[in-house]
Formats: structure tokens, sequence, C-alpha cells
């Protein structure tokens, strides 16, 4: 995982030992780490048979900087054994900065202390989906406990959305999270991408195919297929990751192939790029997506 932290300006990164590296790179200086799932961590010099390093594998900002969402893996087996991996979604929040100042918080073992204010475990979810989780994301522009919102796809097929369960704590997080729906692709193969619109209206998530949701009612809105990949009517490969571009109604998809962009209102392609596209990512104000090709 590699993400950037818009309250503090940071990137944060997977470090050893499930936890979270906060980094200024600005002055290339560590700055805090977030243990997400402390475990005691045993160097086996990368033995065939060594057990999987515990990791954070996946996580997720909202665009203030409030909510942060983490899947951390662990697992006794070797890397090879897939089955025997278990994922762990972690929902946090940061305590408001009245009670951050309080001495008692200092004696709560779920606040974790990070730059840009403490963070505290409010839900916390063992092997959400049957499969291993693919990709994560937070609903933009939620400041309030109605709006907010979360997302999680998984090798599965299941697509999930997140919704604080309503009761807030006296520090003004959430007091807990709870998976309000799920919803599976037509064709029932693996999410392998997914994504929030720059105003939190629209949700994403990408197979060989992509399906564009009303993330408040679940409804479907419309699915969109890649074009042929080649001439010769190759077909269209998993899509490896999708993003909405701010301030204009275009939509990004990247195969490893191409990549393609929608016009949302026709829901036709606008521009394909013949270019062997592995990554997205979209300003979260400004028109411009950033594009990593192999």
């Amino acid at each position: 995982a590699v993400v950037y932290d818009p309250r503090a300006d940071l990137a944060v990164l997977s470090a050893a030992g499930a936890a979270l590296q906060f980094y200024d790179y600005a002055r290339d200086d560590h700055v805090a780490d977030l243990a997400v799932a402390p475990r005691n961590y045993v160097n086996t010099s990368d033995e065939v048979d060594s057990p999987m390093e515990s990791h954070v594998a996946h996580a997720a900002f909202s665009r203030d900087g409030r909510v942060l969402l983490t899947v951390d893996r662990r697992s006794d087996q070797p890397l090879e054994v897939t089955h025997a991996i278990e994922e762990t979604l972690k929902i946090w929040e940061r305590v408001d900065a009245d009670v951050d100042d309080d001495d008692d918080v200092d004696d709560d073992e779920n606040i974790a202390r990070a730059p840009g204010g403490a963070f505290t475990c409010v839900a916390q979810c063992e092997l959400p989906h049957n499969g291993l989780i693919t990709c994560v994301g937070v609903r933009p522009g939620a400041h309030t406990l109605h709006d907010a919102m979360a997302f999680t796809g998984g090798s599965d097929g299941e697509f999930k959305i997140w919704v604080p369960n309503g009761r807030v704590a006296r520090g003004g997080e959430h007091a807990g999270w709870r998976c309000r729906s799920s919803a599976a692709h037509p064709s029932g193969e693996a999410i392998t991408a997914g994504a929030f619109s720059a105003d939190g209206s629209i949700v994403a998530s990408a197979a060989s195919e992509i399906v564009l949701w009303d993330p408040a009612s679940n409804a479907k809105l419309a699915t969109l297929a890649a074009p042929k990949s080649s001439a010769l009517g190759e077909p269209a490969s998993a899509i490896k990751s999708v993003a909405f571009v701010a301030g204009e109604p275009l939509f990004a998809a990247c195969d490893g192939k191409q990549l393609v962009i929608w016009n949302l209102q026709t829901l036709q392609p606008w521009r394909v790029f013949a270019m062997p596209c592995v990554d997205l990512n979209a300003h979260p104000t400004l028109p411009t997506l950033a594009a990593t090709f192999a």
C-alpha cells in the first residue's frame, strides 16, 4: 500500500510488522508509524517454507484525511498457500482535537498517535470477503455521519459498501461500521479495481467489464465494456485500474494493454490509447489524470 494522507501532507507506506509508515517526502524523513496489526516479526531469511510476513495490503484515506481504511494480511504458511491467508478490514478515524488533548486518551489502547491527529479503530471485520480483497476506497467529501461510506472489492466477485452504524463515540468518531450492501458482477468474475467519483455520487467496480453503481441505493447505473484490445479481436483483459476525472464527465480504465476514457454522458469511449497502461490516479479536485505505463 502506498497512499497520501491529505491532512498531514505525508506519504503513507506499508512497513514491516503490519504497520504503516508516515513519511515526509519533502524532507526525506520518517515521521511516525501506525501499528495496524501489531505482531512479533521473525526474519527467516526468505526461506522457501517461510511464513508470509504480516503486512498492510490496502489502505485508503477520505479526502479530508479523517477516515482511514486498512486491510492487513497474515499467515503462518508460506506465501504460495493463498487459502491460508487471513485478512482483517479495519476502519480508523482521527479523534477530534479537543479529545486528542485529553490526558485519558493516552491510556486508551485503541488510540494510535500519528501526524494530523490520533487514530482510533472504530470497526474491525475478520475475513470480510470469501476471497482476498483486491481494491478499497473511501467516499470523498463525506463530512457528516450520514454521508460517510467505503467500499471493498474481492476476488470472490463481491463488491461491498460499508457505512457507519449510526452511533457516535465521545470523541466524535463513529462507534462502529457495518456492511450495508453487497453486489456481484454479471460475469461473476473477481473484482479487480474500483473507485468513487470525485463528488461521491457514483462508485465503479471492475472485472473484465465495468459497472457503475449508485452508492446510496445500490442501483446499477450502467455497464461499460472495454473495446477489443487488438485488430484481431482479442478479448479485453481484466481491468487493472479505474479513475473518475474530477470536474468532467470522463471515466478512465486500463487493462495493461490499453487506456480507455469514456464520456459518461454518452457512455461511449472518448479516447483509446493502445499503450500498456497498468495504473491510474486522478487528482481529487482538478481535471487531471496520471497514468503509469509498463
